[in-house]
């Protein structure tokens, strides 16, 4: 509230001996303070509250980008120590899904239109199939051969036979 506001409330409520017409342009003045100071105020707290759920939703993110790097730093420190490629678990490596991979955005784009979202989705695709997708090139498969590869450490065909 500005200070001019507050000297008029003050006023308003600390002079009891003002005239009716004296009051009454009064009154509709403190109704004009109240209405703009409830406005300022409701205004507020959905902006707290706006603020608030985008903190929660950034607090996500921050927490699922922590995990991802845990779980990188874990292999890597487990290849270093091994001198050996290391090999994620099979289970998380089917279940993630290429939004949250490392594939080029182009790549993961196309296999997304194509409602092939994991890579156990892939399994389940031959070499040609994949190939014969619009946009989805030589380039393309060896992209994804070479992300099986530094994941698994088997290419897709590989893969698929050993399963």
């Amino acid at each position: 509230m500005e200070d001019k506001e507050m000297i008029l409330l003050n006023r308003y409520f600390k002079n009891m001996e003002l005239t009716i017409q004296e009051e009454l342009g009064m009154v509709e003045e403190v109704e004009l303070i109240i209405e703009r100071f409830i406005n300022n105020l409701i205004d507020l707290m959905y902006n707290k509250k706006k603020n608030e759920q985008q903190i929660v939703r950034l607090n996500e993110k921050i927490n699922n980008l922590k995990q991802k790097i845990v779980k990188s730093l874990s292999v890597k420190v487990q290849q270093a120590d091994t001198n050996q490629p290391q090999k994620l678990d099979l289970t998380d490596f089917f279940y993630n899904d290429f939004i949250d991979s490392e594939l080029p955005p182009r790549l993961i784009n196309i296999l997304l239109k194509n409602n092939l979202n994991s890579p156990k989705d892939l399994l389940y695709a031959t070499k040609e199939e994949l190939l014969s997708l619009k946009n989805f090139g030589k380039k393309s498969y060896l992209e994804l051969e070479q992300y099986f590869l530094q994941r698994t450490g088997l290419t897709m065909e590989r893969l698929k036979n050993s399963l």
